[in-house]
């Protein structure tokens, strides 16, 4: 046990500086781009610069099979010529991270948000007479 105060605080400094040195390298601080199913890769946000809806579709639904891809690939391009709302897009995103949130798995299997996004997104453009 540490006794005296000042060799406690030489500690905490010591600490703190080694995780300043030496951070880890977590999914917010990695700087290597990331390899998709599709052969494409996604680079890292900086500072000032917007996510793209492809890549914050990609990566917040953990989007990694061709299929997948390629159907976040035609919402994109469904939002960008007026036929798919963007709303509606995001508002079915933020319900299927919702759902994987308070889904349990079994056997210890992640669930990813894709598979909640995908035929409920299909089905509410269906509803708008787009098809996706």
């Amino acid at each position: 046990m540490i006794t005296s105060r000042s060799t406690r605080w030489l500690v905490i400094a010591g600490l703190v500086l080694f995780a300043h040195l030496f951070p880890q390298q977590t999914p917010l601080n990695r700087s290597a781009a990331q390899s998709l199913g599709d052969g494409t890769t996604l680079e890292p946000a900086k500072q000032g610069k917007k996510v793209v809806l492809r890549d914050r579709l990609v990566v917040g639904l953990k989007a990694l099979s061709k299929s997948d891809l390629a159907f976040v690939d035609r919402v994109v391009l469904r939002v960008n010529t007026g036929q798919l709302p963007q709303r509606l897009v995001d508002q079915t995103f933020f319900w299927a991270r919702a759902k994987v949130a308070t889904t349990t798995t079994t056997g210890g299997k992640e669930r990813r948000a894709i598979i909640y996004f995908r035929p409920a997104l299909t089905e509410q453009a269906r509803r708008l007479g787009v098809s996706l």
